[in-house]
Formats: C-alpha cells, structure tokens, sequence
C-alpha cells in the first residue's frame, strides 16, 4: 500500500509538469541531446560501467537543452527516488527514463493517477468504515453499474447513531475528493444529534483535520453545523471558536387534529 501511495505522488507530479515532460518526449532538440548523451555514453555494460563513462561534458549536453533542464528540476521533487537527490549523474539517468516511457506510452499516465486516486480514496473509505462499524456485519465500498456505493443492509436494525457516523464517515471522504475549488462550504444537518460522546468528538477531529489539510493547500473552507444540540458540546478543543447562530423563535398553536394523527401514526389501518 505504501508503494502505491509513493506512485501516486510522484504521478501527481508528473501530471502536473506533463507540459514540459510532453515537450521532452517529443521535441527534436531534446530528443536529440538524449540520443548524443546515450551514444557518447554507450547503454551496455553494469550499471556502474555506464556511469563511470559519463563525464561533465556529456552532462553538459543534457543541462544545456531548456527543457530537459527544466524537468531535471522536477525529478529533484520526486518522492522515495532510490539514489541520493545529490547524484547529478543519477538525476540525469533518471530523467531520460521518464522521458523514455512517456514517449512509448505517455497517453496512459493520467489514466494511471486516476485510477490510483480511486484505489487509495476508496482504501481511505473502507478503513474508516472499520474503524467506526460497531454494527457486528461487514459495510465496506463496493461497485455497483459503474459507481461506488455504500450499502447499509437491513438499516432499520441499526441505530440513529451507527448510521448517522457511517454515512458521515463515506460523505465526508466524499466531500474530500470532490473539493477542487480554493473556496467551499459543507453542510452539515444534525448528524451529531443522535452520537455518543467518544464518536462526537472523533467526528469533529476528522472534520477538522480535513479543514487543516484544506489550509495545507491553500483552501478556505467553511463548516455549517446544524442542529438542535446545545453548542457548548462543540466548544471543545476542534471547535474553540465557533459562530452560533440560533434560528428565529415563531409562536406555535397546537393542532388538535394533527396531534391525534401523530398519535395514530404508527397503526397498520386507519
């Protein structure tokens, strides 16, 4: 799972400098300056051979081409690289092997980072479902024509409360991928109302480590809880300075009519 995660950043880099990383694959001057670097260097022999005949002016030759320098600054970003980040000779070797696949099958590397980010968002989906199920039966992602679903078999045998934190759990990584704007508001209706202390506290951690990863990256977003609860329960150290607004007072007068249809409501027949 690790190693998945490391191809998914380093994909994500890859994706977001796939300009010049095109450019590079495709260009005759780049292409040119890889294919004198590969022919003074010769490819045959260890690995240690190859390097000990690379010297400065066959580096030379890869620095001196604008793009194929800019990209040798993008691998320098690249996470969990298998050599010191301080090994020019290395970096340069690296570069032209990313620059190599991309030119055999380049079309497929965002195809990649899309189905990983699926693999590890729905991998974040099912760990946090077996992390709050207390319900005794298995809840986990599954795949149903086309789309990922959560099914809560037999709901009506589980409590407000365990369906309450399940479905909040599966939105709130929901909201987390969905989330692409600088600026967004998440709304929240009464899904505290029916959890236990210990959940109500682990619920608003997850909701406000998702907003401190939103400042990571520069994003500004908003939570609107609303409930009926009494707000000091979320005055608490995730929550230390909340805004509360309380919704209007309106005069009520009791309905008779509708107080004797309630009172019924549960009857097969009428």
């Amino acid at each position: 799972m690790v190693k998945k995660e490391r191809s998914l950043k380093n994909l994500e880099l890859l994706c977001n400098n796939f300009e010049v990383l095109n450019k590079c694959s495709t260009q005759i001057r780049p292409q040119t300056a890889i294919n004198s670097f590969i022919q003074q260097v010769s490819d045959s022999g260890s690995a240690k051979v190859i390097k000990d005949k690379i010297t400065g002016e066959s580096i030379k030759i890869i620095k001196d081409n604008p793009l194929l320098s800019n990209f040798l600054e993008v691998v320098k970003d690249l996470e969990y690289l298998p050599f010191d980040i301080d090994s020019e000779i290395d970096l340069i070797l690296t570069v032209i092997q990313i620059v190599e696949v991309i030119k055999k099958d380049g079309s497929n590397i965002k195809k990649v980072r899309t189905y990983l980010e699926y693999v590890e968002y729905r991998r974040d989906i099912d760990q946090k479902l077996d992390a709050f199920n207390t319900t005794g039966r298995t809840i986990k992602t599954k795949e149903t024509k086309n789309r990922l679903v959560v099914e809560f078999l037999s709901a009506n045998k589980m409590s407000n409360g365990e369906r309450d934190v399940l479905s909040f759990i599966s939105n709130l990584s929901k909201f987390k991928v969905k989330f692409k704007k600088d600026i967004g508001i998440f709304i929240i209706d009464e899904i505290f109302d029916y959890l236990d202390g210990s959940n109500m506290l682990i619920v608003q951690y997850y909701l406000s480590k998702m907003i401190e990863d939103c400042k990571h990256l520069g994003k500004v977003l908003f939570p609107i809880i609303l409930t009926h609860l009494d707000p000091n329960l979320f005055n608490n150290y995730y929550f230390n300075k909340p805004k509360i607004h309380y919704l209007k007072n309106y005069s009520y007068t009791e309905d008779r009519t509708m107080v004797d249809l309630l009172k019924i409501r549960g009857r097969e027949t009428l």
